[in-house]
């Protein structure tokens, strides 16, 4: 019987034995005929497949999908995407589902063979951003990585923080600052995380206006810088407490006074007392800022209103 290798060359098997290596039997076709003679094909012009018999070809398959994504932040309105390289690929994909655009993730973008990162920009803030990346090689896609979230923001990673200027209503004026023509003197301390705390990252020194009509109802223009934010240091919020130093929780004061005439038949004399009280929380409250807070935001903190620079 005759029979061809993966080169084209012609063998000659036995029909008593059992041939050494698996053959494969094939009846007349059109590449065959009836004398095992190949039909119209030279060997130059036949596909050389690997053998899968031979211990030093590899079995092709699709690679393993990435075990790790991680994301951060960097230029405003982008975020910076690395995952694990897997071996056996030849590119990446990268693909996005954005909060606000329904329920489906979209590809994004094509990376190269070993090129493991990506930076996605023009995000739009205020709404969350998942993505998941995958490996491809010819034989197919690989499994996904593990869906990673975040929120854009328009602020620079690293950019310092500068306060703008600050008001107070009457009322909330009121509550802080006892002395009826008293200006507020204000504290601003600055904590990592949603927690007011000891460990400040930031105190400022005292700021107080020259009158306390210039931020009692009107802006009162107070500039100033806090730090650099660092997401990879202090996360993606901050919270922001603000005191009034005086801190008065309660004080009584007594006025006395007398008055005293001359007339005939005598003196006459008046006189009295009177006691009242200042008292003050001592503290304004505290605000939470997310690092994809507009830069336009005006916190409020019931009746004390603050800005950023921007």
């Amino acid at each position: 019987m005759t029979a061809f290798d993966i080169n084209g060359n012609k063998h000659k098997l036995s029909l008593d034995e059992d041939p050494a290596e698996p053959v494969i039997v094939v009846g007349v076709s059109e590449r065959i005929d009836e004398n095992g003679e190949r039909i119209g094909m030279e060997p130059e012009y036949m596909e050389v497949l690997p053998n899968p018999f031979d211990a030093n070809v590899a079995l092709r398959s699709a690679p393993a999908g990435p075990a790790s994504l991680t994301i951060s932040h960097g230029p405003a309105y982008s975020i910076i995407l690395q995952w694990a390289d897997v071996e056996n690929e030849t590119g990446y994909e990268v693909h996005r589902m954005i909060e606000s655009g329904g329920s489906s993730f979209v590809k994004i973008a094509d990376r190269g063979q070993n090129d493991n990162g990506y930076i996605n920009t023009g995000i739009p803030t205020g709404q969350k951003v998942y993505y998941r990346v995958r490996a491809i090689n010819s034989d197919g896609p690989s499994s996904w990585s593990p869906i990673m979230a975040t929120t854009a923001s328009p602020r620079n990673d690293g950019e310092s923080l500068k306060v703008k200027r600050m008001k107070f209503t009457a009322s909330a004026l009121n509550q802080v600052e006892g002395w009826h023509r008293g200006a507020p003197e204000l504290r601003l301390r600055v904590v990592k995380g949603s927690e007011t705390g000891t460990s400040y990252i930031f105190t400022s020194g005292l700021m107080e206006p020259g009158d306390r009509d210039d931020i009692k109802d009107n802006w009162w223009n107070y500039q100033f810088t806090i730090c650099p934010w660092w997401t990879s240091t202090y996360g993606t919020v901050l919270t922001f407490d603000w005191q009034e130093e005086d801190n008065i929780k309660g004080a009584k004061f007594t006025l006395s006074g007398s008055f005293e005439a001359k007339a005939e038949g005598g003196a006459i004399k008046a006189g009295g007392s009177v006691e009242f009280n200042v008292s003050t929380n001592g503290s304004v409250g505290n605000t939470n800022v997310f690092w994809w807070d507009s830069k336009y935001k005006e916190y409020d903190l019931t009746g004390f209103y603050w800005q950023f620079v921007y």
